[in-house]
């Protein structure tokens, strides 16, 4: 006979799971749109503050956001089902369960745990200095990139988009995406400036732009949801 599931029963992270967790990701947040610092000195010369929390991934009880049923209470309170965020980042993902999936939340901590190894190896393409050219991006050009964020969700092999005006005949010649510069103020602008984060190429072959999405930034848009 199977376990009997009460609605009440949690499983909860052992304190050494919780400073395990903390950890591995620098006691940064683990979101790369955040980053936040989450330790820190406090008045008192014997304390530290703490503004990070372990969180689930999948939920600790029944009803809880993206509960699995199939894990067994070891593998619920283990530190593969844990993920170090701040706090505004931790109560973010548990409000909105569909918008912040298990893929997502992987995704998240794979790419801190990355960023912590190579600020200790002194990498800088994997340092948390690296991600200032998407802070940069997101703070002259949010709503682009939620617009692209959307169409590699739906398209996640695509790779190319093209830049058009919507008075424009256009014969798509396979599955890219299309922007219009009808629909953003200084598009072109924007995509100077990704342009010069090498973040996209340029792989024009008509008199129509065309810009491939290097990996780096497919991994950050599929990744990640950076604060509104």
């Amino acid at each position: 006979m199977g376990k009997r599931i009460r609605a009440g029963a949690r499983e909860d992270f052992p304190a050494k799971t919780k400073d395990l967790l903390a950890k591995r990701v620098g006691v940064r947040c683990s979101n790369p749109g955040c980053r936040q610092l989450t330790s820190g000195p406090h008045d008192d010369p014997t304390r530290a503050i703490n503004v990070g929390v372990a969180a689930h991934i999948t939920a600790a009880s029944l009803g809880g956001p993206r509960y699995d049923l199939a894990l067994s209470p070891e593998e619920r309170g283990s530190v593969d089902n844990g993920i170090w965020l701040c706090q505004t980042c931790g109560k973010l993902v548990d409000s909105d369960d569909s918008r912040f999936t298990v893929a997502s939340l992987n995704g998240w901590k794979r790419i801190a745990e990355a960023m912590a190894r190579g600020e200790i190896e002194q990498r800088r393409e994997l340092t948390a200095e690296g991600t200032q050219k998407f802070q940069r991006a997101e703070r002259l050009m949010s709503a682009l990139l939620k617009d692209m964020r959307k169409d590699l969700a739906d398209s996640p092999l695509s790779r190319e988009f093209v830049i058009l005006r919507r008075t424009w005949s256009y014969w798509p010649g396979g599955n890219e995406f299309g922007y219009y510069l009808d629909d953003y103020p200084n598009l072109d602008g924007m995509i100077q400036v990704l342009e010069n984060l090498e973040l996209i190429r340029d792989v024009t072959r008509t008199n129509v732009k065309r810009y491939r999405f290097t990996e780096e930034l497919v991994d950050y848009l599929i990744t990640t949801t950076p604060r509104d």
